[in-house]
């Protein structure tokens, strides 16, 4: 009789089960773009695989609030401008622009583009959604 109840259990679990798999989002590519010519600060893009469209919607819904890089030191995260409107659709990937002086310091200042987008790429960025941060990494 346990037997039957035991397998009865197992039976009810398997055929309920819902398989969900959620598509995540990654870190494609961060571009730096710098332009000694222009008075404005350094733009960086930055390229997301978003194929839930979870960006796109919570930029739309305003629940996105931020965006920073853990590569900055903590207490200059916030160091960036984001335009909020201000973002490219292409298919799956979701591209961001946002604009820093973080690398025009004497500590950085002599770094080379490559240098900066493989500093910002290593430690990844965090999406502030509500209440939440999401760390978002490079695709694998």
């Amino acid at each position: 009789m346990k037997f039957i109840k035991l397998l009865l259990v197992i039976l009810v679990f398997n055929c309920c089960k819902k398989e969900t798999t959620e598509k995540g989002i990654c870190l494609v590519n961060m571009t730096y773009k710098s332009d000694k010519n222009v008075l404005a600060p350094p733009t960086i893009k930055v390229d997301f695989l978003d194929r839930s469209d979870l960006i796109e919607k919570k930029i739309k819904s305003e629940s996105f609030k931020s965006i920073f890089f853990y590569g900055y030191e903590e207490n200059q995260r916030n160091a960036i401008f984001m335009k909020y409107g201000n973002y490219e659709k292409k298919n799956d990937t979701i591209s961001l622009y946002v604009s820093t002086s973080y690398f025009e310091s004497e500590k950085y200042h002599t770094w080379s583009t490559q240098k900066i987008e493989s500093f910002l790429m290593k430690k990844g960025v965090g999406l502030v959604i509500e209440n939440d941060t999401l760390n978002i990494t490079g695709c694998n």
